[in-house]
């Protein structure tokens, strides 16, 4: 992908367990991966996405360079936004950059 169209820097968070409380529940916490170049934008058809039994809105798409750790399910930190990341395609199925679907949380 073009480094000039990557105008925006995000911190990817994901869960991590930390521990198990006394009824043996995961105790998590939000840990910062990496962070990575990216374009933002606002999406402007209403996406629904079902994860984990809750349907959440799609806000925003990103573009970044293929192959960086990012999943559905992480936290992206934008200019101190958070967002959902709720898909990451291969965006023209070439290896060449990933489209993400966002949520703004």
């Amino acid at each position: 992908m073009f480094t000039s169209l990557l105008n925006k820097t995000g911190e990817v968070k994901r869960k991590v367990t930390v521990s198990s409380n006394s009824f043996n529940e995961q105790i998590f916490q939000w840990s910062t991966v990496t962070t990575i170049a990216l374009a933002l934008q606002p999406i402007k058809e209403e996406l629904r996405y079902e994860v984990g039994g809750t349907t959440y809105v799609a806000t925003n798409q990103g573009f970044c360079d293929f192959g960086v750790d990012i999943e559905p399910g992480d936290k992206l930190i934008v200019d101190s936004v958070e967002y959902l990341v709720l898909a990451v395609m291969n965006d023209g199925g070439r290896d060449h950059h990933y489209k993400l679907i966002l949520s703004k949380v």
